[in-house]
């Protein structure tokens, strides 16, 4: 009992550190779940980080704040301690390099980076590091005996990173092509051998991206070249050797793989990875090549065998960059986007219309006059002659056709001279489906880097450095605010592949679209590859197990009915199931992504996709977010375009973050395209 008494008081003392010492970790625990509480709701927020930068940085942070406890910054804040000595001991701060101390401002201005002025953005805030750091103080956490002559402040913190999704389920079952190459090149070709001749490969050489760009829109490559079979930054130096009176063409090679050489046969070229090797305009004979090139002799020529020198074409479509060699839009109709062809054709000086030659010339059966001077110089110039080109028709071949005669002053007298001067020009209207086709590709010009001078009609006996820019369709960047809708034409050319897909085994495409696909998708890792599938096992029944198919099989037909049912009943109605919220002016906020319905994913596919027939299997490149502003079948108020036209769904691609997102992966998201992301809690 003596023994008790004496150890009584120590036991006690003991004790009561004890209790007090676990009640520091109490409160630790407690601020632990504050700051991943506050994470995880700033984490929510990240969506319009693109559009709306400094907006959503603040968001942010006021989402964080509003879980983290921190009454000093957020006086209804969620989350508070349950036993504080005073008001405001838990101190927050957000993506900072250090802890809050005693002495420190209450309301982190100096600390963190998105609180203050969001509008600086410097490299902490959320919005540029794809994450959300949050550090939170107990600032001396109150003794309950106050036998120990000090009080502890624990430290906690939790971090959350927005992450690339590679596995979604619940897409839309539509597929969008896309080119995103590693790498972007240009072959020239001798098609007059390009059937037996295995070196007919003159030109190569890697292209390099366009900076400044002149053409934002696309993304743009450029580059000299000067040789066969070159690597990007130095081409070979003996120039690539166009021969006189000869013809050629020029192939855009894009490839996915790094590693792809340019070395080699034009088939060993075009066939060394063909899930990740894309060559457009590769030749099948004279009437393919997405831009032309006529190396002529500039040798004279007399009146019984005249010489095609120089060929030029003027005109085109207004606006289209690269006419009239290479025509983005063509004519649709009308002849209102007629080329001009100016010829010059040597016959040994004179007048070549009067006697005793008395020549004619005519292009694709339109006839031409003959003028002095002009492109021709003592030659003269034949102009006139006009050539209408299909949009979407690909390659057109423009032939001159000639007669001349030596007897006779009225020159309609017998005998005649007469011949053709076949493929002197190769005007090209982009044609992205049938093969071979030229894809992505929407620009390009190749010009004599002696002179600047278009090289499409070129007089070269032996080599010629050839300077070549190349434009490509970009890939999806996320919307500003204020950018005009685009449209995506899931069946408005009808034909059999029309971007639909099978997500569902045995579901309508209509019910698809209505409840979104239940098998869940994953990106393709495989280079492209889609070995293992088939139309028997794709897509899987009934429901594939994470992470999902890599692949997407086809959706033939227009299916213009069901796209126009489901959207309906999905998204339109009487009264309109949902509105379009995309800001009509700079000053009207964003769409909560988080919650609004017309937010969708779609597919994204290789920049080939779709350009065949029947059921085929691509691979899974991507997943991307769009917002539908309008589309067949809603035909709801404030709808941008009110008419969506047939088939056809309007909207913005956008960076979405979406919890619900299965799978995160190890990338952070890219805030600039249109990604799915999700928030992870990794600290």
């Amino acid at each position: 009992m003596v023994l008790f008494a004496v150890m009584l008081p120590l036991i006690l003392l003991l004790g009561v550190i004890a209790v007090d010492v676990g009640n520091w970790f109490v409160h630790q625990k407690h601020l632990q779940n504050q700051v991943d509480s506050a994470a995880l709701a700033g984490g929510l927020e990240f969506n319009g980080c693109f559009q709306d930068d400094p907006g959503t940085n603040g968001r942010i942070a006021l989402a964080a704040l509003k879980y983290a406890g921190d009454k000093n910054r957020d006086g209804s804040t969620y989350n508070v301690q349950e036993q504080e000595a005073s008001p405001g001991d838990v101190h927050a701060v957000l993506n900072s390099a250090s802890y809050w101390a005693t002495g420190d401002p209450t309301d982190g201005s100096t600390l963190d980076y998105t609180w203050v002025n969001p509008a600086n953005k410097p490299a902490g805030y959320p919005c540029a590091t794809k994450a959300l750091d949050v550090k939170a103080t107990d600032d001396k956490v109150p003794l309950l005996f106050g036998f120990i002559p000090v009080a502890a402040s624990p430290h906690t913190h939790a971090r959350v990173e927005i992450r690339k999704a590679p596995t979604v389920v619940g897409m839309l079952p539509f597929a969008i092509p896309e080119a995103s190459p590693a790498k972007v090149g240009v072959l020239f070709v001798n098609e007059d051998v390009a059937a037996t001749d295995p070196n007919s490969v003159v030109g190569s050489c890697w292209l390099t991206a366009a900076s400044p760009n002149p053409f934002p829109q696309w993304s743009t490559y450029t580059g000299t070249v000067t040789g066969k079979g070159s690597i990007a930054p130095g081409c070979d130096t003996s120039g690539v050797n166009l021969n006189n009176n000869e013809n050629y063409n020029t192939i855009v090679v894009s490839s996915r793989d790094a590693a792809a050489t340019l070395s080699g046969t034009l088939a060993s070229i075009c066939s060394q990875n063909p899930t990740q090797v894309n060559c457009y305009g590769k030749p099948a004979g004279p009437t393919t090549g997405l831009s032309f090139i006529h190396s002529y002799s500039g040798a004279n020529g007399s009146i019984t065998a005249p010489v095609v020198h120089q060929v030029q074409l003027t005109g085109g479509c207004a606006g289209d960059a690269s006419a009239p060699y290479f025509n983005l839009n063509a004519d649709s109709g009308g002849g209102s986007c007629s080329l001009g062809v100016d010829a010059v054709i040597s016959v040994g000086g004179g007048d070549p219309t009067k006697d005793p030659k008395c020549m004619t010339v005519s292009v694709n059966g339109s006839p031409m006059t003959w003028q002095a001077n002009g492109i021709g110089g003592p030659d003269g110039t034949w102009t006139g002659g006009t050539v209408t080109i299909a949009a979407g028709s690909g390659r057109n071949v423009v032939n001159l056709s000639w007669t001349t005669q030596t007897k006779n002053p009225n020159c309609n007298g017998q005998p005649k001279n007469t011949g053709t001067f076949p493929r002197v020009a190769a005007p090209y209207a982009a044609n992205p489906t049938d093969s071979p086709s030229s894809g992505p590709v929407q620009y390009l010009t190749i010009t004599n880097a002696a002179d600047s001078n278009r090289a499409n009609s070129i007089n070269k006996t032996s080599s010629a450095n050839i300077n070549v820019t190349v434009a490509l369709t970009p890939p999806l960047l996320a919307a500003n605010k204020l950018d005009a809708p685009i449209a995506l034409r899931y069946a408005s050319v009808s034909g059999s592949q029309n971007q639909a897909v099978d997500c569902d085994k045995g579901v309508t495409f209509r019910d698809e679209i209505l409840n979104g696909c239940t098998n869940p998708y994953s990106e393709n890792a495989r280079n492209g590859s889609c070995a293992g599938y088939g139309s028997g096992n794709l897509p899987q029944t009934p429901i594939a197990p994470l992470p999902g198919d890599d692949c997407v099989s086809t959706e033939t037909g227009d299916k213009t009915g069901q796209i126009r049912q489901a959207m309906s009943d999905r998204f339109g109605g009487n009264p309109c199931k949902t509105l379009n919220h995309w800001p009509n002016t700079a000053s009207d906020p964003m769409p909560n992504f988080a919650t609004d319905p017309r937010v969708v994913t779609l597919f994204i596919t290789d920049e080939n996709s779709f350009g065949s027939s029947g059921n085929q299997i691509y691979p899974i490149r991507r997943f991307a977010a769009f917002y539908i502003t309008s589309a067949d079948g809603l035909n709801c108020p404030g709808d941008v375009p009110a008419n969506p036209g047939p088939k056809n769904v309007w909207g913005h691609w956008i960076a979405y973050v979406d919890p619900l997102a299965t799978l995160p992966g190890p990338d952070l998201c890219d805030f600039s395209i249109a990604e799915i992301c999700v928030p992870v809690l990794v600290e």
